[in-house]
């Protein structure tokens, strides 16, 4: 191919249009939504409105999306040369890619392409007001084009207010088909107590002391994520450089150090064996607890070219290249309006759209609005997030500082804020992460939430 043929290809991959196809060939809850809603004449690409008119097609026959079985009805529409010459290419190409990206099941974030495609569509019934107006008025025709404006079709996919909740079967048919299952499954104990929360539209928070491994612990979400096949982004805002969080997300995908000191053979912990399941107040292991731990021998640190064949290894083996992406800025520089703004340029300039946003962490996070107090500049970020969070529809991980009382490591509380107590009001979940002395030297970290 050459060169014009492919930048014309990046040129129409741009726009919603390719986003809208996806869903429609992908997913048959977001088709459900625009079956009723969008007709192929709605695309303006030619390409696009012939893919959009075989899914509603096949939708309106056999009630679902057409997934792998769309690369068999193009091919029935090529033989029957049905199909315009400069379109074929362009399907093809597009039926490729979704090939390569949604085989292995990977799902899109249905409630943040369905409000796109309201947007888009608003913005086509404007355009084509606005054109009629100024038709009309050139002819001199003023009640005409009174009359386009008061004709103009109001367009909304999913109704947002003034609906009867309970009294519409369909709509209760699909609020039950539509509860959030997890994005991410997290493993072990850990999973059990978080697993539920770590779903679209939830924003979860981890309180503690300085020093308690907040940001690896948001690191390693991070990448639970992505080996998931989700697209994730983290967004580093003040308390590492960018250098350190490579090394740190490179040492937490080996799991070996990069240095020297850490080499050699030991016991790592890696959970409890007993049968007794409460925690002592001492802060020592769980009653009737022992610490089950495996043998691991480490001979070199991890260098550069281990860390980047490891990740390369890693992007082949579960099909996860350009599903990550690390943002790294100064502490009080950046506000929540700041990381939708590079979410909204990753998916305008590259089709990128993210899944689950990471952010180190919210204390460092600026406040955007003039304010009367630190407690109520503290509040508006807090508000911010989540208002982030439900716009995107994403899940949305971070962290916040504990008071100084918990530098004990005991169990934290209600009470172990800092700053002000409202956080709590805009999380779907605060996990405290507690460490005693004792505790940690035997490689044990106690959530609670």
């Amino acid at each position: 191919m050459g060169k014009g043929f492919e930048m014309r290809i990046r040129k129409i991959d741009r726009k919603i249009e390719r986003h809208i196809l996806i869903g429609m060939i992908v997913s048959t809850n977001y088709l459900s939504f625009v079956s009723t809603k969008l007709t192929k004449n709605d695309l303006q690409n030619s390409y696009a409105s012939t893919i959009a008119g075989w899914c509603l097609d096949y939708f309106q026959k056999y009630g679902e999306a057409p997934k792998e079985n769309i690369q068999k009805i193009f091919e029935y529409h090529d033989r029957k040369d049905e199909i315009n010459d400069n379109d074929v290419d362009l399907i093809e190409k597009l039926l490729e890619d979704i090939s390569k990206e949604y085989s292995e099941g990977e799902e899109i974030n249905v409630d943040f392409l369905l409000d796109k495609t309201e947007e888009y569509l608003k913005k086509n019934e404007i355009e084509r007001t606005i054109t009629q107006v100024q038709n009309k008025i050139q002819e001199g025709d003023i009640k005409g084009a009174e009359s386009s404006i008061l004709e103009m079709k109001p367009v909304q996919i999913t109704s947002k207010e003034g609906i009867d909740p309970l009294g519409d079967l369909e709509r209760i048919e699909k609020a039950f088909n539509n509860i959030s299952e997890p994005l991410i499954h997290l493993p072990g104990a850990f999973g059990e107590l978080l697993n539920e929360h770590l779903t679209r539209d939830s924003f979860v928070c981890f309180q503690g002391p300085e020093k308690c491994g907040k940001t690896w612990l948001l690191y390693w979400i991070a990448l639970q994520g992505l080996l998931q096949r989700k697209n994730v982004a983290i967004f580093q805002i003040g308390d590492m450089t960018e250098s350190q969080s490579i090394i740190r997300l490179s040492i937490i995908l080996a799991g070996k150090s990069n240095k020297k000191k850490y080499c050699g053979s030991f016991e790592k912990p890696i959970g409890f064996q007993g049968v007794s399941a409460g925690r002592r107040g001492d802060g020592t292991t769980p009653s009737g607890y022992g610490i089950k731990r495996e043998n691991i021998n480490i001979e070199e640190p991890l260098s550069a070219q281990e860390a980047y064949d490891l990740y390369e290894e890693t992007c082949n083996k579960y099909k996860i290249h350009n599903h990550l992406r690390l943002f790294t800025m100064p502490a009080d520089t950046v506000s929540f309006t700041d990381i939708d703004s590079e979410l909204d340029r990753l998916e305008k300039q590259e089709g990128w759209i993210a899944d689950i946003v990471v952010v180190d962490y919210m204390d460092l996070a600026r406040c955007e609005e003039r304010v009367d107090s630190e407690r109520a500049g503290i509040n508006k970020i807090w508000k911010k997030a989540k208002s982030l969070n439900n716009k995107r529809h994403i899940l949305l991980v971070s962290a916040t500082q504990a008071d100084a009382e918990t530098y004990t490591g005991e169990l934290q509380t209600r009470q172990n804020y800092s700053e002000d107590k409202r956080k709590y009001s805009h999380v779907n979940v605060m996990i405290g992460m507690s460490q005693t002395d004792e505790e940690k030297k035997m490689g044990i970290f106690v959530k609670k939430y």
